[in-house]
């Protein structure tokens, strides 16, 4: 199918291409040969009069061409798929789906388990895969690779060029951070001062080996702070460390409420201003109108209502 000189059919392989940003990747996730795929980029390239992928260093990078239209040629088709999906509802005890959501760590499992508990309890035959927080995951939403994000409302731990604006977004909990060390630790035998914090030894948590955490903003704006003695992958191994030593950490309540008898752990309230945790979901609106999403929308909003002790603990019926 051709519409002004441009053949149709290729739609499909322009969006795997601008998405993947590799040939190889673009032919495995249509399930085509490779040789297809280069021969669909060649036929793309002529009808765009543009490269739209070319090897910069080791890498294959989009070109400003590339870049305008991969937004839109994937808005093109969500719309096209739409109009054919004769799936005016969603049944979730029939349905067969899979959905992406991406969150850090701690999400997961402060709010990734009661969720994953109540889409298995309201839609058997529904699937969930759990994606760690990464520094383009804005981005990744943009593109269409995640169907969720659960993470800040704004934009402070991500790459800059991918603000939030023009993603929609509904506010889940909040979390706040509290001092955390050994039960057996004299230094938390009372609350302690800033100044008195900053001379215990201390675990700072890099979400991803990337990701800068609120506690770690925090301490940044400060003239001094504790001497760092151990870096963590996630604030579960915050608060193993901490559990085993001398050594402090800040990790939101939620957190330690999970795992403070386990680890045999005590707080005090946070030494210095730290902002909340808003944990928030985050979608593209393109899929505003689709059943499915519609669905998991509200069942993530009731599983945090009844995480905040408010509203309903029921969703169609079933408790969650």
């Amino acid at each position: 199918m051709h519409f002004e000189g441009f053949d149709l059919n290729l739609l499909v392989s322009l969006d795997a291409l601008l998405t993947e940003r590799n040939v190889t990747r673009a032919s495995e996730k249509l399930r085509v040969s490779q040789p297809a795929m280069s021969a669909a980029l060649q036929k793309l390239r002529v009808q765009l009069s543009d490269p739209l992928l070319e090897r910069i260093g080791r890498q294959m990078e989009l070109t400003p061409r590339g870049k305008a239209i991969a937004g839109p040629v994937k808005d093109l088709l969500f719309g096209i798929r739409g109009i054919f999906n004769t799936e005016a509802s969603f049944d979730p005890e029939t349905a067969r789906h899979s959905f992406r959501i991406v969150m850090s760590g701690y999400c997961a499992e402060v709010f990734g388990v009661p969720l994953i508990h109540a889409i298995g309890r309201l839609a058997p035959h529904v699937t969930c895969e759990m994606h760690d927080l990464s520094i383009d995951m804005i981005a990744r939403l943009r593109e269409g690779q995640f169907d969720m994000g659960v993470a800040l409302p704004h934009s402070v731990l991500f790459d800059p060029d991918y603000a939030n604006d023009g993603l929609c977004t509904q506010r889940l909990f909040i979390d706040h951070f509290v001092l955390v060390g050994s039960r057996s630790n004299p230094a938390l035998a009372k609350e302690l001062t800033y100044d008195e914090f900053c001379e215990q030894p201390y675990v700072d948590v890099r979400i991803g080996g990337t990701v800068i955490s609120l506690v770690e903003q925090a301490l940044r704006r400060q003239s001094k702070r504790p001497p760092t003695r151990a870096w963590a992958p996630s604030f579960l191994h915050a608060m193993a460390m901490a559990s085993q030593t001398e050594l402090l950490t800040m990790v939101p309540a939620r957190m330690l409420a999970l795992h403070a008898d386990a680890l045999e752990l005590k707080a005090v309230p946070a030494p210095l201003p730290v902002d909340p945790l808003e944990e928030t979901a985050i979608w593209h609106p393109r899929t505003d109108l689709d059943p499915a999403h519609l669905w998991l929308r509200e069942v993530v909003q009731k599983v945090a209502a009844k995480m905040n002790g408010s509203g309903p603990h029921e969703f169609h019926g079933v408790a969650i």
